[in-house]
C-alpha cells in the first residue's frame, strides 16, 4: 500500500510535469489593464496581482498604426485579405476593435487561459498567448471574428474542453464568413468583387519576393547558416517556403535564444522550422 504523502508527491509530480508540457492553466478574476501597447488582440492584463501583455490564439485584428515598412506590408496584406483597396480602412477597423476589447473587457473580470507560451512580436513589452473567456461564457476570439473585428488567422492550440487548435480553426473561419456575408464590422468596407484578384496580387507579390530573393542571394547553404538574430527579412527569405510576410515576422521578433521559438512566429509551423533548421542558428551575444 502507498502511504497518502507518497500518493500526493506523485499527484504533485503529475501537475507539474503536465504544466511544463505547456497546458493550460486557468486564472479567474482576470482585469484588463490599459496601456499605450493595446489592441484589440494584444492587451495588458493583471493576473494574480502580475501584469501581463496578452495575445489571443487564434486571431489576428487589423492593424491600428503604421509606422515602419514591415507595418506598410502587413495592413496591405490585411487589407487584400478582406477585400479592400485602400490600407485607410484596416487602420480605422483596427482602431474600432481596438476600443471594442477595451470597452467589454473592462466591463467585468474575466477567465484567462494560458500556458505562459511567448508570443514573440514588435512590441518590446513581453507577451504571452491566451485564451479569454467572458463572464457570459463566450470565448473572446470568437466574439471578435463574429463582429467583423478580426479574422480566424494565427497561432493555434487545443481548447480548455479538448477541441483540437485545428478544429476551432476551422469553426472561427465558419464564424467569419457568416460576418463576411453580413456584412459585419471591418467586412462593411470590403469590396467583394474585388476580393480574389486582391488575394491573388498579395500571393502573386510573396511568390515574386521570394524568387527575386533567392536570385538575388548565393550564399545560403547549411555550411554556413544565417544567424537568425541578425538575419535581415531579404536574407531570411532565401528559405524555401519563407515569403516575404513571414521573413518580416521572423525580424520583428528578434532576437530567439533558440530556434522552437519560430514556433511562435505567426505562419510557422513544424513542417516549416524543419526546412529552415539546417539554414538558420542561434547566436547571442554573451
Amino acid at each position: 500500500m502507498f502511504s497518502k504523502s507518497l500518493i500526493l508527491l506523485f499527484l504533485t509530480f503529475c501537475t507539474v510535469a503536465q504544466l511544463q508540457a505547456g497546458d493550460l492553466q486557468r486564472y479567474q478574476n482576470v482585469i484588463y489593464v490599459p496601456h499605450t501597447a493595446n489592441d484589440g488582440d494584444s492587451f495588458m492584463v493583471e493576473i494574480e496581482g502580475e501584469q501581463h501583455m496578452l495575445r489571443l490564439y487564434y486571431i489576428d485584428c487589423p492593424e491600428t498604426t503604421v509606422s515602419a515598412t514591415s507595418d506598410r506590408r502587413r495592413v496591405r496584406e490585411q487589407a487584400r485579405y478582406f477585400g479592400i483597396e485602400s490600407a485607410q480602412p484596416v487602420i480605422e477597423y483596427g482602431k474600432k476593435a481596438a476600443e471594442f476589447t477595451k470597452t467589454t473587457l473592462s466591463s467585468k473580470p474575466f477567465t484567462v487561459y494560458t500556458s505562459f507560451a511567448k508570443a514573440l512580436g514588435r512590441s518590446k513589452k513581453q507577451r504571452y498567448y491566451g485564451m479569454v473567456e467572458l463572464d457570459n461564457g463566450y470565448d473572446f476570439a470568437q466574439v471578435l471574428v463574429q463582429k467583423g473585428f478580426a479574422r480566424s488567422h494565427g497561432v493555434k492550440k487545443a481548447r480548455p474542453d479538448g477541441t483540437s487548435g485545428e478544429e476551432y480553426g476551422l469553426f472561427l473561419s465558419d464564424m467569419e464568413l457568416v460576418a463576411a456575408l453580413t456584412q459585419r464590422g471591418m467586412w462593411q468596407a470590403s469590396q467583394p468583387e474585388k476580393l480574389a484578384s486582391l488575394r491573388k496580387d498579395q500571393r502573386d507579390e510573396e511568390r515574386l519576393l521570394e524568387a527575386h530573393a533567392f536570385g538575388v542571394f548565393s550564399t545560403l547553404s547549411s555550411d554556413t547558416p544565417l544567424n537568425l538574430n541578425t538575419a535581415t527579412a531579404e536574407e531570411l527569405q532565401q528559405i524555401k517556403g519563407v515569403g516575404t510576410v513571414i521573413a518580416n515576422r521572423i525580424v520583428e521578433s528578434q532576437p530567439y535564444s533558440n530556434l522552437d521559438e519560430l514556433l511562435e512566429v505567426d505562419g510557422i509551423g513544424p513542417s516549416l522550422l524543419e526546412k529552415m533548421k539546417p539554414f538558420v542558428r542561434v547566436i547571442t551575444k554573451i
